[in-house]
Order: C-alpha cells, then sequence, then structure tokens
C-alpha cells in the first residue's frame, strides 16, 4: 500500500492535512510511477527490474606511434585480442601511414597529424606510445614539440615503452623483445580492463 499526503482542504478550514491511504494501483498509473522512481534516479520499470539512467564511462586508450607505426601496430593488434571490447582504441600517427598500420591492426579510430594528437590526448584515460612521444623532434622530427609538449601535459595515465632510435637511455629499463614488453604492460597496468579482468 502507497501512502501520499492529500493537498486538498476547504477553502474555510483550518485542519491540517489528512493522510489519505491510496489503494495499490496499477503499473499502468503513470503519476504513481513518477512519484515512487523519481528520487531513484530511474526511468523506467520492467515487472521488478529497474534500469538507472546512469551510465558507465566508456574508456578511451590512444595509442601514438610515428614512421612506420610498427610499435603502435604491435600495441593495438595485442590489446585488441585481450582488452573488453567496451573499451575504444584511438590510433594518433605522426603520419599518415602509421595511423594507417594501426587501423589495420584493430583500432576503433584514427587520425594523423600534430593537431589531431594535441586535441585527442586531452579526451582519453590512457596514452600509450614509445618514449619517444614525450621527446621533442623525436622520431627524425615527426615528434614536435607541440606534440610532445601535449602529451606531457594531458591529464591521462601515460605508459610508456622504453624504445627509442634516440639517444637517449633509461636506466634500468630491461633490454627485452617489444611483444613481452607489451604483456608486461598489460599484466600490470591494464588488467582491469581486459576479459579476464572484469
Amino acid at each position: 500500500m502507497f501512502y501520499l499526503r492529500s493537498l486538498t482542504r476547504s477553502k474555510h478550514s483550518s485542519q491540517q492535512p489528512h493522510i489519505a491511504q491510496i489503494p495499490t494501483l496499477s503499473i499502468d498509473d503513470n503519476i504513481l510511477i513518477w512519484y515512487v522512481f523519481k528520487q531513484l534516479r530511474c526511468y523506467k520499470i520492467f515487472g521488478d527490474r529497474m534500469q538507472t539512467t546512469e551510465q558507465k564511462k566508456t574508456i578511451r586508450i590512444c595509442v601514438i606511434d610515428g614512421q612506420g607505426g610498427g610499435i603502435g601496430s604491435a600495441v593495438i593488434k595485442i590489446l585488441r585480442e585481450v582488452i573488453c571490447e567496451a573499451i575504444e582504441l584511438i590510433a594518433l600517427g605522426t603520419n599518415a601511414i602509421a595511423t594507417s598500420q594501426m587501423l589495420k591492426a584493430g583500432a576503433n579510430r584514427g587520425a594523423s597529424g600534430e593537431n589531431a594528437i594535441v586535441q585527442t590526448v586531452k579526451q582519453v584515460d590512457i596514452i600509450i606510445g614509445p618514449v619517444g612521444i614525450v621527446l621533442a623532434h623525436s622520431m627524425m622530427g615527426e615528434v614536435t614539440s607541440g606534440i610532445s609538449e601535449a602529451v606531457s601535459a594531458s591529464p591521462a595515465r601515460k605508459l610508456l615503452i622504453p624504445l627509442s632510435q634516440e639517444n637517449v637511455e633509461i636506466i634500468g629499463a630491461s633490454s627485452v623483445p617489444l611483444p613481452h614488453i607489451i604483456d608486461e604492460m598489460i599484466e600490470k597496468n591494464l588488467k582491469a580492463y581486459t576479459k579476464q579482468g572484469r
């Protein structure tokens, strides 16, 4: 049974509003549905089932690479096999060839060039790429100062692969094949987004 406070009173009555007992109403009564479920932030009823209006945020992972796109393609190919379908993989290439290779590897969508990278890294949750993406003028000049600054300033979490043709050595990084690096990255940093992790 539901109880609603009656708001009706006589124009000359000094009595307080009374509590009226309302019999159980049918599911088709839209007024009752609105009243009961407004505070629960629900919008549909199917018997005893309720669907909330809150939707899960789509996780966006972007992979950045340049030149031939070999590293980015390898990362996306392995990620595509293990991560959940709801995760969006975005390929960002410093040139069209790199972007094309990453799209072929399984990225959901992609874009090329400095402005595309600068604008997109502001909106993603995770950035993956070789360490050169934070080094201005790396990859034979394809990584501009604008790209490296945008990646560094992005609020996204950054997973950098310690592979580079630049005159830079990361102390403590082990020399292991790229597939092993990718597997370790997934196990330590992305397991929550894999099909087995959920």
